[in-house]
């Protein structure tokens, strides 16, 4: 895939395939990729072989390969140019400090909470939070937390709210800092 798309495997579950063809059973198992584009511009998915096994027969494997997959991704109007875009209708932004800033001592510690919650989009697609650096303090991030809230509709699941949640440890470098 091209460097400015992301592919995944959505959280759909597998569908269980079996078609019977000219006497012969054939099972498989059907997964749904998603392919999400992060800039305009064209993307092509190369072909790819695939081998298959007739069920509860001798029958020989059989191989084909799938043909190459070209799509063209554009922006929506008035997006264009911008530096992160990614669709959602409601987003949110919710900040938890703990303890109080104003209980913090000297050579104390915090932990800042950012939580974003995208309406109808795959946490995946949530650009991280830009988290400022002070002067005095000595801030650790840990890895931030993603989460799809997910419900099916018309036969397949589809993303209601994604949410990232960034947390981070602050604590005072020395007893000479200032806000």
């Amino acid at each position: 895939m091209a460097p400015d798309a992301i592919a995944n495997l959505s959280d759909e579950r597998a569908e269980n395939l079996h078609e019977v063809i000219n006497g012969v059973s054939w099972f498989g198992v059907s997964r749904v990729y998603r392919v999400i584009p992060q800039t305009g511009g064209a993307f092509e998915i190369p072909s790819f072989p695939v081998t298959v096994h007739p069920g509860g027969t001798s029958a020989p494997a059989a191989s084909l390969v799938m043909p190459t997959l070209r799509l063209v991704a554009t922006s929506p109007a008035g997006a264009e140019g911008m530096s992160v875009f990614f669709p959602t209708q409601k987003l949110g932004v919710k900040q938890t400090i703990e303890p109080s800033p104003d209980d913090l001592k000297v050579v104390g510690a915090l932990t800042r909470i950012i939580t974003q919650t995208a309406a109808g989009t795959e946490s995946m697609l949530i650009p991280p939070v830009i988290l400022a650096t002070w002067t005095g303090l000595n801030a650790t991030r840990n890895q931030p937390v993603r989460r799809t809230l997910s419900r099916t509709g018309q036969g397949r699941l589809r993303a209601d709210a994604g949410t990232r949640r960034h947390t981070s440890s602050i604590a005072t470098e020395d007893s000479n800092f200032r806000q």
